[in-house]
């Protein structure tokens, strides 16, 4: 839900708005508190503020979680703001997917 919100000028607040909708639509409840952190606020650690605006160009994290019936999940994704991936982007974005794999 919130990589087909993702563009520039949205706020980090509204794309966690879109992904904890999409967990009450779905009768759960955010785990904890959403990071949604844009350009270098995705690189601070538990980075709780979700009020920058996203810039063409950046990367999104998002860290969340949903709780239904008694059992949580989590999960953290990055995706670019503009729907493209630099080649830099996209090289580190590889880069974590094949050191995921081989660990797993």
């Amino acid at each position: 839900a919130a990589m087909r919100l993702a563009r520039p000028g949205v706020h980090e607040y509204e794309l966690q708005a879109e992904v904890e909708c999409a967990f009450r639509a779905a009768d759960a409840w955010p785990a904890y508190g959403s990071i949604v952190g844009t350009g270098s606020n995705a690189c601070v650690l538990h980075y709780r503020a979700n009020n920058a605006r996203s810039r063409d160009g950046e990367l999104v994290l998002i860290d969340a979680g949903a709780e239904y019936r008694g059992y949580a999940a989590d999960i953290t994704r990055t995706f670019p703001v503009n729907g493209r991936f630099t080649p830099a982007q996209r090289a580190l974005h590889d880069l974590v997917g094949a050191a995921q794999a081989a660990a797993l």
